[in-house]
Order: C-alpha cells, then sequence, then structure tokens
C-alpha cells in the first residue's frame, strides 16, 4: 500500500531553532491518490467529534479564530534514506583519517627522538 505524508508547519517561530522546529509528519497509508487526499485533508483539519456534538478542531486557534498552521504540504513517500548508512560512511572516512594523522604524528616524534636519542 502506497505511503503519503503531510508535512504541517506552524504559525510563527515560537521555537529554540532546532531543525524541523515548528514542523510535523504525519504519515499515512492509502489505497491509492484519491484515498490519501480525503485523509490528507481530514490529517490538515484534525477534526474530533466531541461527546456533546461539537466537532474539535485540533489546528484551530478559538482564541484567535485562526488556524494554528500556516501550510501543509501533502507528498507520496517514494523511498526513504538510509540514513545509518549517509552518517556511517562519513563517520568511517572521518575515523580513518584520524587514525593516519595520529599515525603520522607518532612517526614524527619517533623520528625526534631517534635523532635526539639515537636508535
Amino acid at each position: 500500500m502506497p505511503e503519503y505524508a503531510v508535512l504541517l508547519e506552524q504559525i510563527g517561530e515560537g521555537c529554540d531553532y532546532t531543525i524541523g522546529c515548528g514542523m510535523k509528519w504525519e504519515i499515512f497509508h492509502a489505497e491509492n491518490l484519491q484515498e490519501a487526499e480525503i485523509m490528507a485533508k481530514e490529517i490538515v483539519m484534525g477534526a474530533t467529534e466531541g461527546y456533546n456534538g461539537i466537532t474539535y478542531l485540533r489546528y484551530w486557534d478559538n482564541e484567535r479564530n485562526r488556524p494554528m498552521i500556516r501550510s501543509a504540504i501533502f507528498v507520496e513517500i517514494k523511498s526513504h534514506f538510509p540514513i545509518n548508512e549517509l552518517f556511517g560512511e562519513v563517520v568511517e572516512k572521518n575515523e580513518m583519517i584520524k587514525q593516519k594523522d595520529k599515525e603520522e604524528k607518532e612517526k614524527k616524534e619517533l623520528e625526534r627522538l631517534k635523532a635526539k636519542y639515537g636508535e
């Protein structure tokens, strides 16, 4: 079953500048694009039926009488990045460079000590 996502972005800054602050991904599955569009709209509305018949909207600010989200982006997910592999390649390369640098420094120190004290 295809995988889809809605990205919701809050109105205003109001965060500590972390990656994706004020943004929320809602990931879901649907049989087809038409069903996904309906589900995406339901997610954006965030409507739930209250016990007293009132419909509550998750992303509606009643005090200011406006939505709490600035935008909503709807996408079909075609693939996922292998995050651990991506970072792992760079980390492994960095470790090799650090090890090589360490060995070169140690060789230079050994040569310095040999020159100073002899073999």
